[in-house]
């Protein structure tokens, strides 16, 4: 029997969230017995390392300057799987109290009926909780990206910007990613999808805070337009492979 907390870790990666971060690691270690890896990708609010010094089940990862989330991300996947065989998933949410550590157990749940490792778990965000003030241009974002991965996968994902996933660490380890920021998080899933990955979705809460309190890094143009450079890639890839085979 697949002990599933015991092959699943925990990852967060952190930029500037020192106010937010230990009491979202303490509500995961408290509700699960899963391992927790933290990246801080460079932060310069505060000392997380010794902030979290004392945590079980923890380690901190430190990159000495902001890399951006998805090179975060890839370093967590990466330890685990050279540092820690024996975790099989990868559940990541974010640092400042947007996700709830709540909804974990509910991926957790899931994973214990497929324990399949083919499989990407999104958490679907439920934008009509009326948690907080939800940015439009958050519902706009993911409209456009969803609509773009349908085109590109053939798969209709109903939130491919949500953070909180939950990877398989070993599939995910072989597809190589040209993104390091905010982009990465729909790289990764496209080409997923591409080699047969399968998704899953599950609901789960969101909170938006208000524009005096709300801490983001996410760069409304330059990483928007990062995005818009990725898809408009892989439909031109998808398009020369049309081309490609239609002319044989």
């Amino acid at each position: 029997m697949v002990d599933i907390e015991k092959n699943t870790a925990i990852a967060i990666c952190v930029y500037n969230n020192f106010s937010t971060i230990r009491l979202v690691a303490e509500k995961c270690l408290a509700l699960t017995s899963c391992d927790v890896v933290i990246v801080d990708d460079g932060s310069t609010d505060g000392n997380v390392k010794e902030l979290l010094k004392d945590l079980p089940r923890t380690r901190i990862l430190v990159h000495k300057k902001n890399l951006g989330k998805g090179a975060a991300l890839q370093t967590a996947l990466h330890f685990l799987s050279a540092h820690h065989p024996e975790k099989k998933w990868m559940l990541t949410l974010d640092a400042d109290g947007q996700h709830f550590p709540e909804d974990i157990p509910n991926f957790l749940s899931a994973l214990k009926k497929t324990q399949e490792e083919n499989i990407l778990f999104i958490g679907t965000r439920d934008f009509s909780s009326g948690k907080g003030e939800i940015p439009a241009k958050s519902i706009l974002g993911k409209t456009l990206s969803d609509f773009c991965i349908r085109l590109e996968t053939k798969q209709k994902i109903t939130d491919s910007q949500s953070g909180f996933r939950c990877y398989p660490v070993y599939p995910l380890r072989k597809i190589a990613c040209k993104s390091s920021r905010y982009a990465w998080e729909t790289e990764i899933l496209v080409r997923a999808l591409w080699q047969g990955i399968k998704v899953i979705h599950i609901p789960v809460q969101v909170e938006y805070f208000t524009k005096e309190t709300r801490v983001t890094h996410f760069k409304v143009w330059k990483d928007n337009l990062r995005i818009i450079a990725l898809h408009l890639g892989f439909l031109w890839q998808l398009l020369l492979n049309g081309r490609e085979k239609s002319g044989k």
